[in-house]
C-alpha cells in the first residue's frame, strides 16, 4: 500500500474514533447491537436498520464489504 493510501486510512481511523456517533456504531458492530431499536440512541437508528450489512475490517467500519468513508473525508477520497 502506498504511503498516501496509508495516510488516508489513518485519517479514516482517526475520524471514526474521534466522532462519537461513528465510534458508537463501530462498538455496536463489534460487540453486538441492542436487541430492539428502542435500545439504540435515536441518532443511531438509521445504522440499526442496516446493522446486518455492517462489519469491521482492520478496525474500520464497512457496509456491504465497502469501506465507510466519513463525510468530512469524502471530497478528498472519492
Amino acid at each position: 500500500m502506498q504511503l498516501t493510501s496509508l495516510r488516508k486510512m489513518e485519517e479514516i481511523n482517526y475520524d471514526t474514533l474521534s466522532n462519537p456517533q461513528r465510534s458508537q456504531v463501530l462498538r455496536y458492530t463489534v460487540n453486538g447491537w441492542p436487541r430492539y431499536a428502542t435500545g439504540v440512541p435515536e441518532n443511531l437508528r438509521p445504522y440499526y436498520a442496516v446493522r446486518g450489512d455492517m462489519s469491521v475490517a482492520d478496525g474500520r467500519l464497512t457496509y456491504s464489504n465497502r469501506l465507510v468513508i466519513p463525510s468530512a473525508l469524502r471530497p478528498d477520497i472519492l
